[in-house]
């Protein structure tokens, strides 16, 4: 009890330091890079193709005639970037790395979705790290889970079912042509969240005006902006040393079962620490049948062995702790994107972990999909301790692997 009540003293004593170290500093645009850490784009005129049933398969009247205001805000820029839209039969989601394949950069409305149920919309970005250009870019609005409207150009109330169709278009488009979440600017096209009836990522701000500059207008210097990491939205609110602090404290805390400490860092560390980076939705635990945590052990992005665009990353996991079912001590978890040879694939709101990396885990029941929450991020930390937080019964222990079949060693 000596121990536990410690503990809780050093969490209350370093709060205070805490939410000093993790208020961010202001930062402009970013842009997307690839694994170089050079910035893509594209360098040529830009065509999407566009199913003509895209109202119908919305629901959504005038569906199409917003997406052709979308591409004016990118048109009117001024920055020569040329973007247009026609209709007619495409090949989906992707990009087909056979030789001479017809590749079409798409605009699609999915339903069933097999991303995360949460998302408005994705982005799936193919580039070729060689020469840092864009080979393809596909926007998959989420027609399953979501609503979509033309609304009116005031918007909606906020507690409206109806994401507007310009509104969410003219985001995915900046992350189409280079530009990545913009979370230190709320006002900015850019910025990672949406409300429901929200209207004002129609129109660009002097910041999102500024990132286009620097991609395409030669009018800056291309690595302004605060940058990010590849394949990812801005991370922000600190240094790795920092992140490491809050993962011991937040984690210690949950570890002791001291809900309240543990309550207390994720409230108060909330103002400073979420305000430059993008939201995570607080999973629903209650509905899940394993919460674990664990360290990236592997990450192997899966050769196709068909004519699907989409690549495939099995990222394999060390579990740490169980929070929630039965764990195993190695967890191998498929995520979408990845890299083959010199192509590098990204999908928006699904970025790969690297090795090393402490990861927060958890599986719906029924459900295939596995959402990730990097304890290295901290938004991600607090939504997945938010999640913790719910939990009532004790950590459930490790299943060991059979001492006959051990876990083999894998080749990176």
């Amino acid at each position: 009890m000596a121990h536990t009540r410690a503990n809780g003293g050093l969490l209350r004593g370093l709060l205070p330091l805490l939410v000093a170290l993790m208020a961010p500093p202001v930062v402009g645009y970013e842009l997307r890079r690839d694994s170089t850490g050079e910035p893509v784009r594209w360098d040529a005129r830009v065509r999407f193709v566009v199913d003509p049933a895209f109202d119908v398969q919305l629901d959504a009247a005038d569906a199409l005639s917003a997406l052709q205001d979308a591409l004016a805000t990118y048109r009117d820029a001024g920055v020569g970037l040329q973007l247009e839209v026609v209709q007619g039969e495409h090949g989906g989601v992707g990009y087909d790395l056979r030789r001479d394949a017809p590749n079409q950069n798409t605009i699609v409305a999915l339903d069933p979705w097999e991303y995360d149920a949460s998302a408005i919309a994705v982005t799936v970005l193919t580039v070729d790290i060689r020469t840092h250009r864009i080979l393809d870019a596909d926007i998959a609005l989420n027609a399953q889970h979501r609503s979509f409207r033309v609304l009116p150009p005031e918007g909606a109330p906020s507690n409206s079912p109806w994401d507007d169709v310009q509104n969410t278009l003219t985001h995915e488009l900046g992350h189409a042509i280079g530009l990545a979440h913009n979370p230190a600017v709320p006002g900015s096209v850019m910025f990672p969240t949406a409300l429901r009836g929200e209207t004002a990522k129609r129109a660009f701000s002097a910041d999102d005006h500024a990132g286009l500059e620097a991609l395409y207008g030669g009018s800056a210097e291309l690595e302004g902006g605060g940058g990010t990491t590849a394949g990812g939205c801005s991370t922000g609110g600190g240094s790795g040393g920092l992140f490491a602090v809050v993962v011991m404290l937040l984690m210690t805390a949950l570890a002791l079962r001291r809900r309240r400490e543990a309550a207390l860092l994720v409230v108060l560390a909330g103002p400073g620490a979420l305000a430059s980076t993008p939201e995570r939705e607080v999973p629903d635990v209650a509905q899940a049948s394993l919460v674990a945590t664990g360290r990236v052990v592997r990450v192997q992005t899966l050769v196709s062995t068909g004519a699907s665009g989409l690549l495939r990353t099995e990222v394999e996991l060390e579990v740490e702790r169980c929070y929630r079912g039965s764990c195993p001590t190695r967890l191998v978890v498929v995520r979408p994107g990845g890299r083959l040879g010199h192509v590098e694939q990204w999908v928006e709101g699904h970025e790969l972990p690297r090795p090393g990396e402490s990861l927060g885990v958890v599986q719906e029941e029924g459900s295939a999909a596995t959402r990730m929450y990097s304890l290295e991020r901290v938004r991600d930390l607090v939504a997945f301790a938010r999640g913790l937080e719910r939990l009532t019964s004790p950590p459930a222990p490790r299943v060991p692997a059979p001492p006959s079949a051990p876990t083999p060693a894998r080749r990176r």
